[in-house]
């Protein structure tokens, strides 16, 4: 077989030394436009678990790498004059020239031709000269983009800017600096890959750079300004540039990772924000599989098949905790208002790869130390929360289910009303949200009734919190309005008079201004059109003094549109202003419906924007992810559906794992002292 590489960083020598360790007879060839000795940056880094397939994949050349490690387990960030440190991470640092240096020598010993200083220009030529053609040429592949309407590239260029320096700093941990200055917010990603040397990345938004008054090219006044900013964490050791322009980092993605017998590797497939340290994991992880895949009894064409096949879902992961991660920094500036600790528990667990659970295997005492300080040492979920409103015992939202088209849970019998709750009312949940009430039905006597009659009832007999959902129905338009305010002061006087705790204005469906759509927003027409909403807080707010909540449905939007968060916050603070404490953030037509925590970010954003209270939902099915969301202060509350749907003792079995101690019903007392045997 004849394999051709374009591009000699680690994905290509690394791919070479891999298919010539299987088989010496396979004829590979590396070109690289650059020397041998070139390279941009400092170090790479490596997880423990990208250690452990190195290892496995080709022995030999891991023991001449491991050699020139630096390992390390902790993670250090400072903010606010603060350092906190966590443990067990597990990660280890190498000079990037040093890895490129070891991987030729291994290359060439093993009968791989290196050729340097050689721009490919012909790719076709080469593409039927050998039987596979690898672009394994970086991010901007030259070799990929010889053929862009087949694999079809997309680049994301993400807004921050960072600059890639080196230091003398003696880094003992992956650190983290926030340095936040009268010209912004800077962020440091810094860890050690040699005995004198460490690689210091500062990030910012561009507008820090223009008040700074540096030019992107500007190496030297980078590094004069950058050391004096620094000065107290560089502690007299100076910076050190290669390279070192202010850059934007490109989200790479492919439709297709094969054409014919051309075949991507690497950054020209994909790229994994620097904020996970995954770029070289990724390209050389990449080089295991479609060595793989090229050694077995396949035909070229099935073989790289195979591998996209086979390496795709698992990119896919590192690149959505990347975007994640990525995002995390891109809006550091909205976590400042967190306390340094729960700051930092928010970095460690940003791209929701590293869970509660997880990250208290790692260091049992940082997560005991979150959990007495905001928490009184209990799991976050099922600590109290408390609002002027009055206090829920836990941070449990039961959703009720929506009844089948066509039907309307009022018109239903009382018998059978109270069969279908009956399992979220004692689910032990600290707020349970009835079947919604359209608005437009208030005139409706019989259903009103039927309704009001479901509140008192749930309120005398169930023990549980409940709230009432008033439902801002499709059928109503963005026009409707109350018939008058007096006469909608009166239905809302005799909801409250049923001592319901909770009420709850469902706008998940109203077009005006319950949805805000990508297309952009005119916020002077959107304060408008949401005004009716805003009035019909405030009356819910003049007749009911529990909690007040708004549900607000975001359709086909990104949060990180500036424009729209902006006028979302100035909604949302409108609706504070009229006595709304808290906030249920939704999304139709979401990209990732149905996936783990597919709302969460939303919440975040409006948590982070605004500083309200925030209920999410969306793919909460783990009571891990619920802790790490409320624990990092991305939410106040968790509101389940299918999860607790499916089973309705999720939580009292989450209580008993945790040996939290539960609320039971008067007539299931008995079971206070149960342990599941599963348990024990």
């Amino acid at each position: 077989m004849k394999v051709v590489c374009i591009g000699g960083g680690p994905a290509g020598l690394y791919l070479s030394i891999l298919l010539k360790r299987q088989d010496p007879r396979c004829d590979v060839s590396v070109f690289e436009r650059h020397r041998a000795d070139d390279t941009f940056g400092f170090g790479v880094v490596f997880s423990d678990a990208t250690l452990t397939n190195l290892r496995t994949a080709d022995p030999k050349t891991f023991s001449e790498i491991e050699k020139n490690f630096f390992h390390w387990d902790d993670i250090v960030t400072t903010t606010k004059g603060e350092s906190f440190r966590s443990k067990g991470h597990g990660f280890c640092g190498l000079e990037r020239k040093k890895l490129l240096l070891l991987l030729q020598k291994e290359a060439r010993s093993l009968g791989v031709k290196l050729t340097y200083e050689t721009e490919v220009s012909d790719f076709e030529k080469l593409k039927k000269e050998c039987d596979v053609l690898v672009a394994a040429d970086g991010a901007f592949s030259r070799c990929r983009d010889a053929y862009k309407d087949k694999f079809v590239p997309t680049l994301d260029w993400r807004p921050n800017r960072f600059v890639w320096l080196g230091t003398t700093v003696p880094y003992d941990a992956f650190t983290f600096h926030f340095k936040d200055t009268e010209h912004g917010l800077f962020r440091v990603h810094a860890y050690r890959y040699g005995e004198v040397g460490s690689t210091f990345i500062v990030e910012c938004k561009e507008d820090t750079l223009v008040s700074m008054g540096l030019q992107l090219d500007d190496e030297d006044k980078t590094i004069e300004a950058l050391q004096d900013v620094f000065q107290e964490e560089l502690a007299g050791h100076p910076l050190i540039k290669n390279r070192s322009i202010w850059r934007q980092f490109p989200t790479v993605t492919n439709a297709s990772w094969v054409h014919e017998n051309v075949v991507l590797v690497g950054d020209s497939a994909h790229t994994a924000h620097f904020s996970i340290g995954s770029g070289t994991k990724l390209a050389m992880e990449d080089c295991i599989d479609l060595a793989s895949a090229l050694s077995g009894d396949l035909d070229v064409p099935d073989a790289l098949k195979l591998y996209e096949t086979t390496r795709r879902p698992t990119v896919k992961k590192v690149q959505s905790a990347a975007q994640t991660s990525l995002e995390w920094f891109e809006n550091t500036e909205q976590y400042l208002s967190l306390e340094p600790l729960q700051f930092t528990y928010s970095l460690l667990t940003r791209s929701l790869r590293v869970t509660h659970e997880n990250l208290r295997r790692r260091d049992p005492d940082f997560v005991a130390e979150v959990e007495d300080a905001y928490f009184d040492g209990q799991p976050p979920v099922f600590y109290p929360f408390e609002t002027d409103a009055g206090p829920l015992n836990n941070r449990f939202v039961a959703q009720a289910p929506l009844p089948a088209d066509g039907e309307c849970f009022y018109d239903f019998s009382s018998a059978k009303q109270m069969y279908q709750l009956a399992p979220l009312l004692q689910s032990g949940a600290g707020l349970v949200v009835l079947p919604r009430f359209a608005l437009s039905d208030l005139a409706n006597a019989e259903r009103f009734d039927n309704f009001l009659s479901l509140l008192a009832s749930v309120h005398s007999t169930s023990g549980a919190t409940c709230s009432a959902s008033l439902f801002w129905d499709t059928n109503a338009g963005s026009k409707f309005q109350p018939l008058d305010v007096l006469a909608t002061e009166a239905w809302m006087r005799k909801i409250a008079s049923t001592g319901v705790e909770c009420v709850e204005l469902d706008l998940s469906e109203h077009k005006g201004c319950g949805q805000m759509s990508q297309g952009g927003l005119n916020e002077d027409s959107y304060q408008k059109s949401s005004q009716p909403v805003v009035n019909t807080a405030a009356l819910l707010r003049k007749t009911h003094k529990g909690l007040l909540s708004v549900r607000v449905s975001l359709k086909d939007w990104r949060v990180s549109v500036e424009k729209n968060l902006k006028t979302m916050s100035k909604f949302i603070g409108s609706l504070e202003a009229s006595g709304v404490n808290l906030f249920s953030i939704t999304s139709t037509n979401h990209p990732h419906k149905g996936q783990r925590l597919y709302q969460a970010e939303l919440a975040d954003q409006i948590k982070s924007t605004t500083q309200a209270n925030v209920m999410v939902e969306g793919g909460l099915d783990s009571l891990d992810d619920m802790n790490s969301l409320v624990a990092a202060g991305r939410a106040d509350l968790v509101r389940l559906e299918e999860a607790l749907w499916y089973n309705s003792s999720f939580i009292r079995l989450a209580s008993k794992r945790h040996r939290v101690p539960g609320e039971f019903p008067d007539h299931l007392k008995a079971l206070s002292g149960y342990t599941p045997r599963s348990f024990s």
